[in-house]
């Protein structure tokens, strides 16, 4: 789906977190006035849709054009050309110099795409001095595109699409989805058909029916453009103007009505697949995106399935313990809306039994309705929830145009979360139990007004060139210290009224070195589930009526866990992070939980073909033992799992949580002056001591070239990985490697993917990356590719190895695109507070002094072309490489012994070789 796939349909919900209740009943707020993303709307005269939202935080702009057309506009048996036509946007158009992802990335911008069932649209952000390229090239891809699609375009893309679609059939329980999908609407319904198409359907593509489509739907009265950022809105408006306002406005279109299928009765349906445990999905169809009483179905879900403190979840998985999760999707689209319950059984148990309670618990809220601390609760989480996105200008760009495509007003957002704040207990009560009623289809027709284009436009002999970039500004950091040795950093940032706090601890999952692998991430996992003064309900109550929100992660050299908190409930916030994180009690009925979940969660790691081959490539280049061994996961093996003891948790709490050893994170709405007597009351008695040293040890990388397959009979795509090991992180040399990288595989313009993917059609992306590290990190390669294509592939990717690191080098074209992307998207980078909290993270990790993203952008201009050449000689030798291969072994083997790269083994996933 373009540069970077997204599900606009998904993002049609502007509270899509898991809305939970609470023991404390927060008073919920109506509108304030803080809840508002101001913006202007005109309409051009050839019918195009312009809004501007102005954001002065930072120096960036958010572009979102979004066309009124999505799948749904499709016909049976000629599915799939609304998402095919996204991917042919992003290649040339009539007057650009390049392609767009390429052009795009050239000038810095963070780009993507993405199809619905009812929109398509398109979003670029970058710095404001290049809003007239972008501007250039978005208009020009709407009014002057067809000139440019080829043939050939048009072929390689189908091969992408049909690799993409491959690749998702290739996931656990994604043929599931697809059926219930399928089975949820009557044939001929829009939405009965998925946004990918059909490959039948693909095939049949001619370029007839691209350039209908884009005659049809392409027009400017089809389009809304929603600019966001650092602007003047007079002047933006003034630009549009002279690059849109000459493009046709299309012909009118056809709208869909609701056409909400409201079913009766009961259907069932049953599908075998290579998973690794049951599941049950239950579906109804309910109103459209708008709809209050949608609204309310989706408090009714949240209150039901949406989080650990969920009446299903504290049966399913807590009290009965029939399943490993269980969660709600509320759907709501253009033309009718889904409610879906999904639940993983657990092995041994009876999916009957979970279907009964589902329907049990379900039939009890139809009865009694929620209680008010419930309703209280998800009403204050969906306030907290909002304020933290609208700190991103793609998230209001995206807000408001989807507003205006699909329910006619920008604003409608408002009218979502004043449905939420309105809604009473008799409401949701009313809402669960009207849901099983019939539908009804109503086509309206409307004049269409009588637009004109204008005579001239935009010059488009020549792309204006973007101006200068302004430097991207990190905050200042100021340090202070704790009365028993914790370190304190903050960075102030007060343009959003939240405070986000990480405790950074020195372990991570190389401490179980000394333990069993696995245990960091169980008690990571188990600091929320209780301690000496909350139960675990009780610390996902108060989070939810706090608006407050607390993760726990086990990393691979450290631990950290951290707080979103609104400045409004501050305190209180503070004081139950301090909690969790000095007294968690990890109570033994939580604990066998907990493992029985990490052991689901790596058989179902297990299933997924790339995260196999990440294990078993982990276990190879460090072997047993060491402390990086299960380094991507963190939850050793099944055998690991099951012997480790509560009290286990309890010592490595206190070897490894020591204020001495630890440093608190602290950006956004705040001063030092205001939060350090916070910290000292409420961390200030944690006892003072130090974490033990850590000791990685280095290893041999492998002497020679070695092939592992592990074997997916049936399997219609293989996971082609080649993993090496790289020295410890350096600064002398970091920047070189990381945009050598960048040439090779590390972005989608990278030599890999544009081989792979764009020249031949063999995957929907491949890519390399590099996995760091305080030691030793892995140089990781992957590409999803289909199964006839195994062994080319492979050759492809030593062959690109071995030409970069020897006569086919980098050029300097190549180095200026990467550096480009690396330094003209920093005017964004810190845009959130969580992102700066990252960075800083980043800091206290690799020891890195705190002036080192000052001058970030200077750093990486510095290097040169010798430089990228000199590691490359080093960083892409591919004598022992490891090549881990999954995918169907009998049809594979025999190209990949051909290759002659080195010993072919076939093994399970623990690496042991199989006949």
């Amino acid at each position: 789906m373009g540069i970077k796939a997204r599900s606009y349909s998904l993002l049609l919900t502007i509270a899509t977190v898991c809305l939970l209740w609470s023991t404390v009943v927060c008073q919920a707020r109506i509108d304030d006035g803080s809840v508002d993303i101001p913006y202007k709307k005109f309409i051009l005269d050839n019918g195009l849709t312009l809004i501007v939202h102005e954001d002065h935080k930072v120096p960036i702009v958010s572009v979102s054009v979004w066309y009124h057309v999505g799948s749904k506009n499709e016909k049976p048996g000629r599915t799939g050309l609304a998402h095919l036509f996204e991917h042919l946007m992003f290649k040339r158009s009539e007057h650009s110099p390049d392609d767009y992802v390429k052009f795009l990335t050239s000038i810095g911008a963070n780009a993507g795409g993405g199809t619905s069932y009812d929109a398509t649209a398109y979003i670029q952000t970058a710095s404001t001095s290049t809003l007239d390229t972008m501007l250039w090239m978005e208009s020009d891809r709407m009014g002057h595109l067809l000139g440019a699609v080829t043939q050939e375009n048009l072929e390689e893309q189908l091969g992408v699409v049909i690799n993409e679609k491959s690749e998702r059939e290739s996931q656990p329980f994604f043929k599931a989805f697809m059926r219930v999908l399928e089975n949820a609407y009557p044939k001929g319904h829009p939405y009965s058909w998925p946004v990918i198409g059909y490959v039948k359907d693909l095939e049949a593509v001619s370029m007839e029916d691209v350039h209908n489509w884009f005659k049809e739907y392409y027009g400017a009265a089809n389009a809304v453009v929603c600019i966001v950022g650092d602007v003047d809105t007079e002047l933006v408006k003034a630009k549009v103007e002279k690059y849109f306002g000459d493009i046709q406005s299309g012909p009118p279109v056809e709208r869909h009505g609701a056409w909400v299928e409201k079913r009766t009765g009961m259907k069932r349906m049953r599908l075998e697949e290579r998973v690794p445990q049951a599941m049950i999905f239950m579906d109804w169809n309910i109103p459209p995106l708008g709809d209050t009483e949608t609204n309310r179905l989706y408090l009714v879900g949240q209150i039901l399935a949406g989080g650990k403190s969920s009446r299903l979840y504290r049966r399913l998985v807590i009290d009965e313990r029939i399943a490993t999760d269980v969660k709600v999707m509320v759907l709501p689209q253009e033309v009718s809306g889904q409610f879906d319950f999904y639940a993983f059984i657990r092995p041994g148990s009876d999916l009957a039994r979970v279907e009964e309670s589902i329907k049990d618990e379900l039939a009890k809220f139809i009865s009694e309705g929620p209680t008010e601390e419930e309703l209280e609760g998800v009403k204050a989480l969906s306030r907290g929830t909002f304020i933290r996105q609208m700190e991103k200008t793609s998230f209001k760009a995206e807000t408001l145009a989807s507003g205006a495509v699909l329910e006619g007003d920008p604003d409608a957002y408002k009218k979502k979360l004043r449905d939420y704040q309105l809604a009473t207990a008799d409401d949701l009560k009313r809402a669960a139990g009207d849901w099983l009623s019939d539908g009804l289809l109503v086509l309206e027709i409307h004049p269409f007004p009588n637009y004109k284009a204008a005579g001239s436009g935009a010059d488009r002999s020549q792309i204006p060139a973007p101006g200068e970039t302004p430097d991207a500004k990190f905050p200042a950091l100021q340090r202070a210290a704790l009365s028993n040795g914790l370190e304190v950093i903050l960075a102030e940032r007060h343009s959003v009224p939240i405070v986000e706090f990480r405790l950074v601890l020195d372990a991570g999952n190389a401490a179980d070195l000394s333990f069993t692998p696995g245990t960091s991430r169980l008690v990571m996992s188990m600091l929320l589930e209780g301690t000496s003064n909350r139960t675990a309900e009780g610390i996902s109550s108060e989070q939810d009526a706090l608006a407050a929100r607390i993760r726990a992660v086990s990393g691979l050299d450290i631990s950290h866990v951290s707080l979103s908190a609104l400045k409004e409930n501050l305190d209180a916030s503070l004081e139950l992070f301090a909690d969790v994180v000095i007294n968690p009690s990890f109570p033994q009925p939580e604990f066998e939980l907990a493992l029985q979940q990490n052991l689901a969660w790596l058989r179902q790691a297990g299933a997924r073909p790339l995260t196999s081959a990440y294990l078993l490539v982990q276990k190879l280049l460090f072997g047993d033992g060491h402390a990086y061994s299960y380094r991507y996961t963190g939850a050793g093996s099944a055998g690991d799992l099951t012997s480790i003891e509560r009290g286990s948790l309890i010592r490595f709490h206190k070897t490894w949580f020591k204020p001495g050893t630890a440093t608190m994170i602290v950006v956004g709405d705040t001063t030092m002056d205001e939060v350090i007597p916070k910290l000292e009351k409420l961390f200030g008695v944690w006892e003072p001591g130090d974490a033990p040293e850590k000791v990685i040890d280095s290893v041999e990388p492998p002497g020679k070239t070695a092939v592992y397959i592990i074997d997916r009979p049936g399997s219609p795509q293989s996971v082609v990985v080649a993993a090496k090991l790289l020295a410890p992180r350096s600064g002398a040399s970091e920047h070189a490697i990381r945009l050598s990288n960048s040439i090779v595989g590390g972005q989608f313009t990278a030599r890999i993917n544009m081989n792979l993917r764009e020249a031949r059609g063999w995957t929907y992306g491949a890519y390399s990356f590099i996995h760091d590290a305080r030691g030793q990190r892995i140089l990781l390669t992957y590409a999803p590719v289909q199964a006839d294509k195994t062994s080319e592939t492979m050759a492809e990717i030593h062959r690109e190895f071995s030409e970069f690191a020897g006569d086919n080098v980098a050029t300097q074209e190549e180095l200026d695109l990467v550096m480009k992307a690396e330094t003209l998207k920093l005017t964004e980078r810190w845009e959130t507070c969580s992102a700066v909290v990252d960075s800083i993270t980043e800091i206290i990790q690799f020891g890195l002094p705190d002036s080192c993203f000052e001058n970030y952008a200077g750093s990486i201009r510095a290097v040169t072309l010798e430089d990228v050449r000199n590691v490359s000689k080093d960083v892409f030798v591919t004598e022992g490489m490891i090549w881990v291969v999954v995918g169907d072994g009998g049809k594979i083997i025999d190209g990949i012994k051909e290759l002659g790269l080195g010993e072919v083994v076939v093994c399970d996933i623990d690496g042991n070789p199989i006949n």
